[in-house]
């Protein structure tokens, strides 16, 4: 598959293989058959597939229908139609798969064509085709990837080209390298970062005055032995967030006042400072900023924080969700009554034991006549037995068909047999064929 960098240059149809066999196989019966009469009407794609079966019914293929994709498929197998192919039709991509399948047609490419991947992808074989190699094509990227295969390459490479990743990159491959040749001022701080958090052996050459509040965040995270390096000021609430949870060491060096609530608190998927390093409540002086979803994600993570919360900033949704992290705080509810049908749903899913306090069964089961009809299914397919406690009479009777599949044993609380759609029946009786004398003849 081409590299992403490759992406904008290929052919419209390059991932398109929509060749139909059936209509090739057709093809190659009819061209067998009547050899005297017409060549079918077939795209490049077709032919080649024909060709590639059967080369002996070349005189037939209308070769002006191969594009420059199918030209290199062709001849990647077929060598021998190369008299007739158009290479002007060839891109950099095509070129590249033909002359590493075929290399004795080097001297038909338009080297032009190539883009810089296209030579990493081609020299990494074939270096014998590097005096034809415009090396200016080939970014920082590029450069990584080939001298990790070859080497010898280095003394044409633009040293200026290659970012911290990419050094990081060559590392694991040359090491020797990477201390030869790279331009250390050309590194910018995350440059630096990137390449210290792999090597920290390179610290004497580094320019530390390049490395913001986040370089050193991220390098402290990994490699703490150069905190002596470290302007504590340049760091931000966020950057002190991210030192912290992985090294609270430095909790000595932090300006607290910069932390801000999401800093604290996080964002759900992304946590925050107390959701990991809950010691540092004593530095928190922000309680009454935390809103309804700050107190949310962080009593998931924390809950012994809960007397310190303002519970009225809790909707329903945080409820729920809060509930099924927490069920112990439910005593602190005070939303029961104003949880909606599908929240409900929601929390019954994770926390059937809650079923008592709900009174909204009967909008639960409605909800199979809206766009949120999955949140019903999904309630009575994960705990059928709660859905025919509390609400069996809502059950339409096909839903009642799916349940009995898995459980049988409910089928006392069932009378509606002569309700269930022929589809659903077909699929009861093949789980559970003892209840065909049910089925209405």
């Amino acid at each position: 598959m081409p590299n992403d960098k490759e992406i904008d240059s290929l052919p419209e149809n390059f991932f398109d293989d929509s060749s139909d066999d059936k209509a090739v196989e057709e093809a190659i019966q009819s061209l067998v058959a009547n050899p005297a009469g017409p060549s079918p009407d077939l795209d490049g794609e077709a032919w080649t597939d024909v060709l590639l079966k059967r080369p002996d019914l070349a005189d037939k293929c209308d070769w002006g229908k191969l594009g420059g994709v199918n030209w290199s498929e062709l001849l990647q197998a077929q060598p021998q139609f190369a008299d007739r192919c158009a290479w002007e039709k060839l891109s950099g991509w095509d070129w590249l798969h033909l002359l590493q399948a075929q290399p004795q047609f080097a001297d038909k490419c338009d080297w032009s064509k190539l883009t810089g991947w296209s030579w990493v992808s081609l020299l990494s074989g074939n270096p014998g085709f590097a005096s034809h190699c415009d090396w200016s094509k080939l970014d920082g990227e590029d450069w990584s990837v080939l001298l990790g295969s070859q080497p010898q390459f280095a003394d044409k490479c633009d040293r200026k080209a290659l970012s911290g990743e990419d050094w990081v990159r060559l590392l694991k491959k040359q090491p020797e390298l990477v201390g030869r040749l790279c331009d250390w001022s050309n590194l910018d701080g995350d440059g630096w970062t990137a390449l210290l958090r792999a090597e920290p052996a390179f610290a004497d050459k580094c320019d530390w005055t390049k490395l913001d509040g986040r370089n050193w965040s991220a390098l402290l995270q990994v490699q703490p032995q150069f905190a002596d390096k470290c302007d504590w000021s340049k760091l931000r609430g966020v950057d002190w967030s991210d030192l912290l949870m992985e090294q609270p060491q430095f909790a000595d060096k932090c300006d607290w006042s910069k932390l801000r609530v999401v800093d604290w608190i996080g964002t759900g998927p992304e946590p925050g400072l107390l959701t990991v390093q809950p010691r540092f409540a004593d530095k928190f002086d922000k309680w009454g900023e935390v809103d309804g979803y700050g107190w949310l994600f962080l009593l998931q993570a924390q809950p012994q924080f809960a007397d310190k919360c303002d519970w009225a900033k809790l909707d329903g949704e945080n409820w729920i969700y809060l509930l099924v992290a927490q069920p112990q705080l439910a005593d602190r509810c005070d939303k029961w009554k104003d949880f909606t049908a599908a929240e409900w749903i929601g929390l019954l899913v994770d926390r059937p034991e809650f079923a008592d306090r709900c009174d909204k069964w009967k909008e639960m089961s409605e909800e199979k006549d809206t766009i949120a009809s999955w949140c019903w299914n999904a309630l009575w397919d994960t705990q059928p037995r709660l859905v025919v406690q509390h609400a069996a009479d809502l059950l339409h009777p096909n839903e009642w068909a799916c349940i009995l599949c898995g459980h049988p044993d409910l089928a006392p609380r069932f009378t509606r047999w002569n309700e269930i759609d022929s589809e659903r029946w077909d699929d009861l009786l093949r789980a559970q064929p003892q209840f065909a004398d049910k089925r209405p003849r």
